[in-house]
């Protein structure tokens, strides 16, 4: 599994902290890290963990932009570690599935309950095909692993 480190987030202001988009004992500091496996061959799952906000989303864009030009029909994005995310990350999602898309690549998210009130509140949840776990997202057959989000 490979593993890279994204460069330390700006720091947050106090306000910011106190929403209550966080998860409890979150730390909206903590650096992103991430890391990368092939459970079967065709399927690449990225896992995330920390902060995905403006500071780290350019790099990991970047990232996943070089993953998905390896040969791969689906791509699972385990973000159950992500403790805070801000538009910029949903963005970042966003422009992935459109690039996966044209690719006629399938892509499952795995989301934590940050990731996926966030993609609710901004009514993007239905864009993504949703999985309990990267094991569930990655098992055969694939589209009976995952699932549209209904709201």
């Amino acid at each position: 599994m490979s593993e890279f480190d994204i460069p330390e987030q700006s720091p947050r202001a106090p306000h910011i902290e106190s929403l209550p988009a966080y998860r409890p004992g979150a730390r909206p500091d903590r650096p992103l890290r991430c890391g990368d496996h092939h459970p079967q061959a065709g399927t690449l799952v990225v896992s995330a963990s920390g902060t995905l906000d403006m500071a780290a989303s350019t790099a990991f864009a970047e990232s996943l932009r070089r993953r998905l030009e390896r040969a791969v029909a689906t791509l699972v994005l385990d973000l159950s570690g992500i403790e805070f995310i801000d538009t910029n990350g949903v963005i970042t999602l966003l422009e992935t599935a459109a690039r996966t898309r044209l690719r006629g690549v399938e892509l499952v998210l795995v989301p934590s309950p940050t990731v996926t009130r966030l993609l609710t509140l901004l009514e993007v949840d239905d864009r993504f095909l949703h999985a309990d776990s990267a094991e569930q997202a990655a098992a055969s057959p694939r589209r009976g692993a995952a699932r549209p989000r209904s709201r």
